[in-house]
């Protein structure tokens, strides 16, 4: 009985074969196509043309339909070069193991690609027809959408050739032409955007006016071939709208980092970045941003904000009236590690302007610019202003009139900066407090280099200021005072009040006005070298001027401060031994300016500065830029050189002009100690 059956299952076999070889040629047989075969290659079901996937560490699954009758499937992929056929470039076959062979049971396959780059793939079957392929693209994407669009090409069009059909992808290898582009791409697959910059010596800039929403990552300064970028490149970007780079409405996180953006708006008002309804999820860092003329010029436009604004440059522009680094308006930006530009307002120039806001501004570099009027390191104004001003190195700038810091009715905390008033040729200040309410301590500050320059100028009606632990120096005008008091109010303790020799007057603190008096004077030390025009303590209310070795307090007062408000403080009369009082002390003060070749120019850098006046600069001489409080010592002959200083170690950022610096003669000490009083004096301890 088995046998029986063995013999009709192989007859019914025999049969059915013959019945499709009757309807099969031999090399069809042979290879597999026998029976009604289908000899189209197989469908592909995913991923299909110009799909998006993001993450390349993870396995990608190419499927396609099954082919009946199908032995194998040979499954090829390779980077897709934009070419008709980028399978007969060799350079294209990037992906191990391509071509595959996947067994005819199976219809579909795994793979990892390497690059964020985009592919092509085909697949046909063992019995499709000879080179018949089913083929598509996909675009594969790790963290970030590309932006490349080579200095070749002036367009920066999506469509390359002209075919009406977008044939960028924003892959590293097919990167999109355009910011704008890249960014809606970013935004529907929650990814970065890196742009490259356009060519080597990023001079050719992208002409884009870019505007940034809520959960927008862009990056600049990328190489385009490796895809890294090296700290302090930058994407060159140039806009000529009002604003080139608009941002609004950030809730999460947003950043914008990287990029060397111009204006060229010539409208009365721009900006090189507006920033309007954003809260601290906004970070503004490593930019480099050059404003344009106009009749207000800004850096940066902050309103009803609290960005993150971190290590950019900025450079306000040359308007015809007002130009600003950086402006916050109802807002409590944090502004750190900038380096800021005021520009050349012809009327005003301001490196920050705070108006109704509440910043916190600290580790800045800070010039109130070259203004043809007034120029203002920080200025605050509004009741409402209470700016925080901590650890920066502020100068006014160089207008005739030039403040380091300018509080207008405003309150605030002044701390640990280095302030200079700056250069200009009628009044310098390096504080000035109207009407306000402030915190002042632990501060160096130079009052300037104009024909009057104060350390501290408060007036109004009110001067409701708590001064303590702060160094001044009144500055190197020809009236020179470290602290001018006009109302009362003031609380003054612990504090150095010096004035370097030279002028026709010098006053450690002065009272303007009868009723100036300070609520208190405790524990300070006031010392003034020089020769003429010297009054340790200028009081309004006092027949004649006080200059005595006593103590303060046995100094003729008005009617306030109460008996008791003044003790402690210390006089020293001209003529001390600065050696008996400070460990260290410039002997002298200089502005860098331009020199004496008159060519309008301060050719300052890394290397070199050029001063106006430099009689007492010698080779080998050293000094010190207020600044960083490294010595550098001169290498070359000024007085050769139309006082164009050489010196060495560079520094680590090119000179400003009406910046501050130190001279120390031959003496290379501890310049951390400048001020600093020595432990033993006879001078001071018979005070």
């Amino acid at each position: 009985m088995g046998n029986k059956r063995v013999l009709h299952n192989f007859i019914l076999g025999v049969l059915v074969l013959v019945s499709f070889c009757a309807k099969t040629s031999r090399k069809d047989f042979l290879n597999g196509q026998w029976g009604n075969y289908d000899p189209s290659p197989p469908e592909i079901i995913a991923p299909k043309n110009n799909t998006d996937i993001v993450g390349i560490s993870s396995s990608i699954s190419l499927v396609w339909e099954a082919r009946g009758g199908a032995v194998y499937y040979t499954v090829e992929i390779v980077k897709d070069d934009g070419s008709s056929d980028p399978f007969a470039n060799s350079q294209n076959h990037i992906v191990e193991g391509s071509p595959f062979r996947v067994s005819g049971n199976e219809n579909s396959l795994k793979i990892v690609v390497p690059e964020a780059f985009s592919y092509r793939w085909r697949v046909r079957a063992s019995n499709s027809t000879e080179n018949q392929y089913s083929e598509a693209g996909f675009n594969s994407f790790q963290d970030a959408v590309y932006v490349y669009c080579p200095a070749s090409n002036s367009s920066c069009n999506e469509d390359t050739d002209g075919d009406g059909i977008e044939d960028t992808r924003g892959t590293k290898n097919r990167a999109f032409h355009t910011i704008k582009v890249a960014l809606k791409k970013a935004q529907d697959l929650s990814l970065k955007v890196f742009v490259a910059k356009r060519d080597s010596s990023n001079s050719v800039p992208y002409k884009e006016t870019i505007f940034l929403t809520s959960g927008d990552l862009l990056y600049g300064g990328y190489n385009n071939t490796t895809w890294q970028r090296s700290s302090g490149d930058y994407t060159k970007v140039e806009s000529s709208s009002i604003a080139a780079i608009t941002i609004t409405g950030v809730t999460d996180q947003t950043i914008f980092e990287g990029f060397y953006v111009t204006s060229t708006a010539t409208t009365s008002d721009n900006y090189v970045i507006f920033i309007q309804d954003s809260n601290a999820n906004l970070l503004v860092k490593d930019n480099y941003l050059i404003a344009s003329d106009g009749v207000t010029s800004n850096g940066i436009y902050v309103s009803s904000s609290n960005p993150m604004i971190e290590k950019n440059t900025i450079v306000a522009g040359s308007s015809s009236s007002t130009s600003i680094g950086i402006y916050n308006r109802y807002s409590s930006t944090t502004v750190r590690e900038n380096n800021v530009y005021g520009g050349k307002g012809t009327s005003k120039s301001y490196a920050i302007y705070n108006g109704a806001a509440s910043p916190l501004i600290e580790k800045n570099i800070l010039h109130g610019g070259d203004s043809a009027g007034l120029s203002y390191g920080v200025y605050s104004n509004g009741s409402t202003s209470y700016p925080i001003i901590r650890e920066n190195e502020i100068t006014g700038g160089s207008a005739p009139t030039s403040y380091g810091v300018y509080n207008y009715s405003a309150s605030g905390i002044i701390s640990h900066n280095k302030i200079a008033g700056g250069l200009g040729n009628t009044y310098s200040h390096g504080i000035v407090m109207f009407e306000s309410s402030a915190i002042i301590h632990q501060n160096l500050i130079h009052g300037g280099s104009s024909p009057t320059s104060d350390g501290i100028n408060c007036w109004g009606s009110s001067c409701n200021i708590l001064i303590f632990s702060n160094v001044f120096d009144g500055g190197s005008g020809g009236s020179r005072t470290s602290f001018v008091v006009s109302a009362s109010g003031a609380e003054i303790a612990n504090n150095i009040f010096f004035l370097n020799s030279g002028g026709f007057s010098a006053r450690g603190i002065y009272e303007s006005a009868s009723t100036a008096d300070p609520s208190s004077l405790k524990n300070n030390l006031i010392f003034i070298d020089g020769s003429v025009g010297l009054y340790l303590y200028y009081d309004e209310a006092v027949t004649a001027l006080s200059d005595t070795t006593a103590s303060t307090s046995a100094i003729e007062w008005s009617t306030s401060p109460s008996a008791g408000s003044v003790a402690g403080n210390i006089t020293l009369k001209t003529g001390e031994s600065k050696t008996n009082v400070f460990k260290y002390l410039p002997s002298e003060i200089v502005y860098t300016a331009d020199g004496t070749d008159t060519n309008s120019t301060y050719d300052g850098n890394t290397s070199q500065i050029e001063l106006a006046s430099c009689a007492n600069f010698q080779q080998n001489d050293y000094f010190e830029y207020l600044f960083d409080n490294i010595p550098r010592q001169i290498t070359n002959d000024p007085s050769t050189s139309n006082c164009l200083i050489q010196f060495t170690p560079p520094l680590d950022y090119d000179f400003g002009k009406s910046v501050p610096i130190f001279l120390w003669d031959t003496v290379n000490t501890n310049y951390e100690k400048k001020y600093n009083l020595v432990s033993t004096s006879s001078a001071i301890n018979a005070a």
